[in-house]
């Protein structure tokens, strides 16, 4: 059996995203008859924040890999609530007084073609990523890896700062027994709901009712939560009463 063909580590553009989509759909088994496509071009290419750079890992004429950052807005004390930066500048430019805008990435989606891995295909998109956007002006990057990613993430430089704080409430003494028993995720698509609204016409009114920033926070501006919680088949609804207001979906 000969030697794999060498390894090129590149920026993607957009001819290469139905490549990345066909390498995720071996990599993590997609039934492709689900909307997995129209999900990865809506997380990656309609995020208001910008589009997503990706790079990937070409070996002869094929992509075998890739890395997707998810470019993130935050606001801290200050913030004024005006239209943030483009990506790309300074972030000396882009946490300015003005604005408080901060412009971060999120170390998101990647894939590895199954006949490729243990390659180094994973780190080398993940430390070529970092470096570049470091270099553009990206303030920092972050994201939530799960148990089996934290340790490769820590070799690579990453600080763990802890855990994200959860608030559940259980339905009464079944439903507890159901949560402790449960052992398979919940699937990734929503149960349809016919509660509340849609985002998209009360998006502005729940900008209205967000309250002073209270040291770093997403910036979640109306084109941010159209965008978040709009996606069809996640059919997420906005359940409000007496002031307060949630974003809800039902998952399996």
């Amino acid at each position: 059996m000969g030697q794999p063909p060498l390894l090129e580590f590149r920026r993607a553009g957009p001819d290469d995203i139905p490549a990345c989509i066909a390498v995720a759909a071996r990599a993590l088994g997609w039934d492709p008859g689900e909307p997995h496509a129209a999900f990865f071009r809506w997380k990656h290419l309609d995020n208001p924040a910008g589009p997503s750079p990706l790079w990937v890992a070409v070996a002869g004429d094929r992509v075998v890999g890739f890395r997707a950052m998810l470019r993130w807005r935050f606001v801290g004390p200050g913030s004024d609530g005006g239209e943030p930066t483009a990506p790309g500048r300074p972030a000396r430019e882009q946490a300015a007084p003005a604005t408080g805008v901060v412009t971060a990435v999120r170390a998101v989606d990647t894939a590895t073609d199954p006949d490729h891995r243990r390659r180094g295909i994973f780190r080398s998109l993940t430390l070529t990523a970092v470096e570049e956007l470091t270099a553009e002006g990206a303030a920092f990057v972050f994201n939530t890896p799960n148990a089996s990613s934290r340790a490769g993430y820590l070799t690579m430089g990453w600080v763990d700062a802890g855990r994200l704080g959860a608030r559940i409430r259980v339905a009464g003494p079944a439903a507890l027994v159901r949560l402790t028993r449960a052992r398979a995720p919940a699937r990734k698509w929503s149960e349809p709901l016919a509660i509340g609204d849609p985002i998209e016409p009360v998006a502005a009114d729940l900008v209205g009712r967000i309250g002073p920033v209270d040291g770093l926070r997403t910036r979640r501006d109306t084109a941010h939560l159209v965008w978040r919680y709009g996606f069809g088949p996640l059919a997420y609804r906005v359940v409000s009463d007496d002031g307060a207001a949630a974003v809800v979906r039902l998952r399996r």
